[in-house]
């Protein structure tokens, strides 16, 4: 493939003639930060080599044919010929970002060409990030056009971690994925030689590489560059600059502060420059700035382990098998050691434990094993996703197979495909142009695939479609099978074991659910349906699953009783709190899938479920009650809301007109008068019956006497709702509560009631 790579890669030249722009030329040998600064700008932030580097180093390409270049400088070289050229030389385009969505960060200079280019080569966009939680409405114009371009066009938009994801989804850009930084996967080799307890073994005497904020605020240093300092006191460490040189506004024009040969920083100038600033006592042996990456790795290997403040620079000693603690101040480094439990604290708590207490509690054995579980997991999804998408990754973490995509299904009809799987034990395979089932645990499965060229939705069914074993000897279709094998939509259903139901909860399922993932053939998505428990299993799964959309109804999210206590409290299916909510995947609202949840925002057990899914757009239908499906399946919008989903959007307004509907269905007005909707008290009843009495009769006789439970209490005896309220719990219709019945009273209610069955 013929790939042209934008990002500074390398620190040369951006070449501006307009002839065939490849390599432009090194400056000469540099002595001063002034002339240092020249070459900077050719990459910024000198992470960003680290980072823009990987996907060259990852991905097979034809080497002859592809190139590093930015598609802006083309375009401005190539003019009116740029989109042919690009066209005829490149299959595709890898821009590889940083922290871009911020409120600073003008996108115009990626925005003109992509927009030039009009779709005539595909791009796909890596290592996106959220610098701080930047308002949409104070960020530059450009910017947002360039955030929705990579949301709309991009062939994939990969997102560093959750909480870029989750700001991106907030913001409706719903298609990211997250994969975390790619130069992470650049040396395997070298992160599965990674030796904890060699670094442990050095205690106090441990030669630490560190990296951080030693730069010039105004007339001081900056706080991080303090604290460091601080922490730093007796050890062994040197000290490694990215941007922090251009800071010390007295230093740019001094001879020799640089001395390129040796990567090196001069160490008697700049600790003279900064006891003006009332720095003194500087920890730090060595001071070195680096052009290229491998002089960066080669001097990291003279280290027992990195200690620092700033993440490519750990990620740099990653890369050449020295153990790596991340002192994390801000989002950017926490978003990324998250994902892929990294160790990571503060600089005031490493200062707080020392050098030999950091060392035995973040590089421990255990932490060690870990850490390169999770990287071999998330190193199989990175191969396989973008196997997906036409990519070989070519350096594998040692033992791994190779991942190719799935066979084309015109050439596996009937066949059966089988996938690498985690373990050598019991593999699992899927068959091609046939329905057939399978059985992990007590969990039941039933799969229809039929063209794996199109997306597959995995489904789990709510605890009423639990089966039995009878049901599984006949190959009973779970929830929703029927449904989509008519649409002849790939699918995968799943349903409890009768007698045997856990709530999702099975051990054996679980610890499959990798292997499962990895037998799927490689469709080019995978979306996620549930309701109810089959809601949480499928938004909980969705992680090792690989699914990127989901659509719940009426979902719950956990049964953690220390998360969903208004459950326990108002004690619904009690014995569900019974099973381990405390082991992976136990709380579906950690999701990061997009897509959306429907629900009843006037059923507060429910809603407080629903909007605790940060990821998801809210669709609500007052109401409903927990019967949301059956609900759009009476009004006859459920295929339409469905195939909205599969299609990729579902319109807010189209969704708000159709499901008014609902105020001619019995079935509306049972579930508004459920037990559980405790606000709506015998007062409110005797109205909204008043009214169907005289203005909707015929609706009136489906829904039976016992329903209204007029013959309880009298309003002023109505206990409170015994679902505990949170500081955010939901806005519910107020009524009046006394149970007068006044002329004026009763129009008030009346005119509620109107509005309430009108939504």
């Amino acid at each position: 493939m013929r790939i042209l790579f934008h990002g500074p890669g390398l620190a040369i030249s951006k070449p501006q003639v307009n002839i065939q722009p490849i390599f432009g030329t090194q400056s000469t040998t540099i002595s001063t930060f002034a002339e240092l600064k020249l070459s900077h700008q050719l990459t910024g932030n000198r992470g960003n080599m680290i980072h823009a580097e990987a996907p060259a180093k990852l991905f097979e390409h034809d080497v002859k044919k592809s190139i590093y270049g930015n598609v802006a400088t083309l375009q401005r070289s190539l003019g009116d010929s740029f989109a042919d050229q690009m066209e005829e030389n490149f299959d595709l385009i890898i821009i590889s970002m940083a922290n871009f969505i911020r409120t600073d960060h003008d996108g115009q200079h990626l925005l003109a060409p992509l927009r030039a280019l009009n779709g005539r080569v595909k791009f796909m966009v890596l290592g996106a990030g959220l610098q701080g939680n930047p308002d949409p409405r104070n960020m530059i114009p450009s910017n947002l056009d360039l955030i929705a371009m990579f949301n709309e066009q991009a062939e994939v938009f990969a997102v560093r971690g959750r909480e870029t994801a989750l700001w991106l989804r907030k913001h409706g850009y719903e298609n990211a994925t997250i994969i975390g930084c790619p130069s992470l996967y650049a040396y395997p080799d070298s992160i599965m030689s990674l030796d904890y307890a060699a670094a442990r073994a050095r205690a106090e005497n441990a030669r630490i590489m560190t990296a951080g904020y030693l730069k010039q605020t105004e007339n001081t240093l900056h706080p991080r560059g303090r604290e460091l300092v601080k922490a730093f006191q007796g050890l062994k460490a040197s000290y490694v600059m990215q941007d922090e040189v251009f800071t010390f506004s007295g230093l740019q024009t001094t001879p020799r502060a640089f001395n390129e040969g040796r990567c090196e920083v001069d160490k008697a100038v700049l600790e003279d420059y900064l006891k003006g600033y009332g720095v003194d006592n500087l920890p730090f042996d060595r001071y070195s700035y680096f052009m290229e990456t491998s002089g960066w790795r080669q001097a990291a290997m003279a280290h027992d382990v990195f200690i620092g403040d700033r993440f490519h620079g750990g990620v740099a000693a990653l890369q050449s098998g020295i153990p790596a603690i991340f002192l994390s101040h801000d989002n950017r480094v926490a978003e990324l050691t998250s994902f892929f439990d990294l160790p990571a604290l503060s600089t005031k708590e490493f200062a707080r434990l020392g050098l030999r207490q950091t060392l035995e509690t973040h590089l421990s054995d255990d932490a060690e094993r870990k850490f390169k579980e999770k990287y071999l997991l998330l190193h199989k999804r990175f191969r396989e996703f973008f196997a997906g998408h036409g990519l070989k990754v070519h350096p594998q973490p040692p033992g791994s197979p190779d991942t190719a995509p799935a066979p084309n299904p015109s050439k596996a009809q009937g066949g059966t495909i089988t996938q690498p799987v985690r373990t050598v034990s019991e593999k699992i395979e899927f068959s091609i142009g046939k329905d057939d089932h399978i059985r992990i645990g007590d969990v039941y499965g039933k799969y229809h695939f039929s063209d794996i060229s199109k997306p597959l939705v995995i489904t789990f069914s709510h605890l009423g479609g639990s089966v039995s074993e009878d049901d599984m000897q006949a190959m009973k279709s779970p929830w929703a099978f029927d449904y989509l094998r008519r649409k002849n939509i790939n699918c995968l259903c799943f349903a409890s074991v009768r007698g045997k139901n856990k709530f999702y909860r099975d051990q054996t399922f679980i610890d499959a659910l990798d292997k499962i993932s990895a037998a799927l053939p490689n469709f080019p998505n995978r979306l996620g349906y549930g309701t109810s428990m089959g809601a949480y299993a499928v938004s909980a799964f969705s992680g090792p699953l690989n699914i990127s959309r989901l659509l719940l109804a009426s979902p719950i999210s956990t049964r953690d009783p220390k998360i969903n206590y208004w459950d326990l409290a108002a004690k619904r299916s009690l014995p569900s709190f019974k099973f381990d909510w405390n082991g992976k995947y136990s709380d579906g609202a950690e999701t990061t899938a997009g897509g959306y949840v429907i629900y009843d925002p006037l059923y507060g057990l429910d809603a407080q479920h629903a909007r605790r899914f940060e990821s998801l757009t809210p669709l609500k239908m007052p109401g409903a009650g927990h019967s949301g499906v059956d609900l759009l399946a009476q009004m006859k919008i459920l295929d339409w809301v469905f195939s909205s989903f599969f299609e990729g959007h579902i319109d807010k307004p189209s969704y708000y007109q159709k499901i008014r509907a609902r105020k001619s269905l019995a079935s509306y007005y049972r579930g508004l008068l459920g037990k559980e909707n405790t606000q709506i008290t015998p007062a409110r009843r005797q109205v909204m019956k008043n009214y169907l009495e005289k203005q909707r009769p015929n609706i009136l006789k489906g829904i039976p006497d016992q329903i209204w439970g007029l013959d309880q209490a009298s309003p002023r005896q109505v206990k409170q709702s015994a679902i505990p309220k949170s500081k955010d719990d939901i806005t519910v219709i107020s009524f009046p509560t006394s149970g007068s019945s006044t002329a004026e009273q009763s129009s008030n209610l009346l005119d509620r009631i109107r509005r309430l069955i009108g939504q």
